[in-house]
């Protein structure tokens, strides 16, 4: 406010001059009060779920949750490129029988087909957790190392995106879940490619 007075009481600068530094300035308050009334609408929530869930209220940044929680083209592309690589790593691990036409002679064997089964499905399996590892974990470290972990620790019902959520499930609870089911998923993904190729 001084600043505007300041200008309109110079003589100076010409009347257009003078138009436009006020309405930069008004510019620049109408943004800080846009910012500040996000704010205040953003602490009013928080208020308000502090009380449904228990937990000490906190400012979100809104921005970094999304980054975190609601990127689905994300994990889905990782999830994609951890079944390719899957499938690569294991296709030989199935068919190398096949090649090596090793297959009657293993089938002829009393134990030799059942255990030669079980060989291979827990190669695949510990092929899909270090494949799970060295794919989600780069992404995960990059993360924390850009944002840190404070985030992790905040109620995921503090965000907007999560408004429908009374518990105090934290957004680092929430992230482990997600990747609890990826694994989970890949692990499913991963036998029923090994069912079929028997």
């Amino acid at each position: 406010a001084r600043e505007a007075e300041e200008i309109s009481a110079d003589n100076t600068i010409s009347a257009e001059e003078k138009t436009n530094r006020l309405n930069t300035i008004d510019g620049i308050l109408s943004i800080r009060g846009r910012a500040f009334e996000d704010i205040c609408a953003q602490l009013e929530y928080v208020n308000g779920k502090a009380e449904l869930t228990g937990e000490k209220p906190a400012l979100v940044n809104e921005v970094v949750n999304k980054r975190l929680t609601m990127d689905t083209f994300r994990e889905w592309e990782y999830f994609a490129l951890l079944l390719a690589v899957v499938i690569f790593c294991t296709s030989n691990i199935l068919a190398i029988e096949y090649k090596t036409s090793m297959v009657n002679l293993i089938s002829a064997n009393k134990h030799g087909k059942a255990r030669l089964l079980i060989i291979k499905l827990l190669t695949v399996l510990i092929t899909t957790v270090i494949s799970y590892i060295l794919i989600y974990l780069p992404y995960m470290l990059n993360f924390i190392k850009t944002f840190g972990t404070a985030s992790f620790d905040l109620p995921l019902a503090y965000s907007r995106d999560f408004s429908a959520l009374t518990s105090g499930i934290t957004v680092g609870g929430y992230i482990l879940a997600l990747g609890f089911v990826h694994l989970l998923a890949a692990v499913g993904a991963t036998a029923l490619v090994y069912l079929l190729s028997y």
